[in-house]
């Protein structure tokens, strides 16, 4: 099996792999070419999942490899634990991906008891899990934050720099995006259509089909509408193929979209600017938008669609738990 950029034979002859493909060679006439088994067995994960899968597969295979005991011994449930104790040791992280990547390349080799999904593979990944070290969740901006930025990074009086990363933000906030999603937004994803602008969205952590999917800003009549704002900065923004170029040089602007990196390095200026003292990441602009939607009441289920999460456990830590947020169930008598 061949991964993205790795070059090694990972599956053995008498693999499950192997075994589709020879049968498919053998029987031209009758079945699809080998290329397309592996196509299609590569497209069963995400391309992001599968390199990354991938990278773990080949750190199992030279490992386990390289490990000074019997030909019998390097197979098995035992081994696979082992090596989900080694990576925990290198990363002091979490080991339920690389069991999960584990477990896939089983799969496909065809073991009759997969060996990443034994027990003691299980148990160490849950001990791993427990070790990890906390997660620490991003500040959230606040309405007023928000207020702040409005008043100081939107409007056509701006530098188009200054101009750009209020637009952003707006974004950001108003969309509920991740900044990957936002930098690669392109002129032709966004459309004015009456009261509201629709967002295409090509790339997205969670789309792990590569589907596009749209949301929708609505107009407001306050000073803080981010449709209006968007409206100015297109009739602004200097011909190029995404909504926020980047303005180093004239090529850079018509081909090159604004990095993420840059939009965390010019957060930092706006918060300067603004007076604002807290930590504030990109990512802060998600979760507020979230809180600020269920503090005004907006029903969890529409705060998931709109910013795409898929569980309620991972929606949860972008909501700042507060008096608002809780809805009354601190006072309950």
């Amino acid at each position: 099996m061949k991964g993205r950029g790795v070059n090694c034979q990972l599956a053995p002859p008498d693999s499950k792999v192997a075994q589709l493909s020879g049968l498919a060679a053998a029987n031209p006439d009758l079945c699809p070419p080998p290329s397309l088994i592996h196509e299609l067995l590569r497209a069963s994960k995400a391309d992001r999942t599968v390199s990354a899968y991938m990278a773990v597969i080949t750190r199992f295979v030279t490992w386990q490899q390289a490990l000074h005991c019997s030909e019998g011994a390097r197979e098995g449930a035992t081994v696979v634990a082992l090596f989900l104790a080694q990576e925990y040791s290198r990363t002091k992280g979490k080991t339920e991906g690389a069991r999960a990547a584990l477990a896939w390349y089983f799969d496909l080799l065809g073991c009759d008891a997969n060996p990443a999904r034994a027990p003691i593979a299980t148990a160490i990944a849950q001990g791993a899990q427990r070790r990890a070290p906390p997660v620490v969740h991003h500040e959230k901006v606040s309405e007023e934050e928000m207020k702040l930025i409005y008043n100081s990074f939107t409007g056509p009086n701006l530098s188009l720099i200054d101009h750009r990363i209020g637009t952003v933000l707006s974004l950001l906030f108003g969309a509920f995006l991740r900044v990957s999603e936002v930098v690669a937004l392109r002129r032709d994803d966004i459309s004015f259509e009456g009261s509201r602008v629709w967002l295409t969205i090509r790339r997205s952590k969670t789309d792990q089909s590569g589907k596009t999917e749209r949301r929708p800003i609505a107009r407001s009549d306050g000073a803080y509408c981010a449709v209006t704002n968007l409206e100015k900065w297109t009739a602004r923004v200097p011909r190029s193929d995404y909504l926020f170029p980047c303005l180093s040089t004239a090529q850079s602007t018509a081909t090159k979209p604004m990095s993420a990196d840059l939009v965390r390095t010019e957060l930092r200026r706006v918060l300067k600017t603004c007076g604002i003292a807290r930590a504030l990441t990109p990512h802060s602009f998600r979760g507020g938008a979230a809180t600020l939607a269920v503090e005004k009441g907006v029903p969890t289920r529409a705060v998931m669609a709109m910013g795409r999460w898929q569980s309620p456990g991972g929606f949860a830590p972008y909501v700042a738990l507060n008096a608002e947020t809780l809805a009354g169930a601190d006072n309950l008598l």
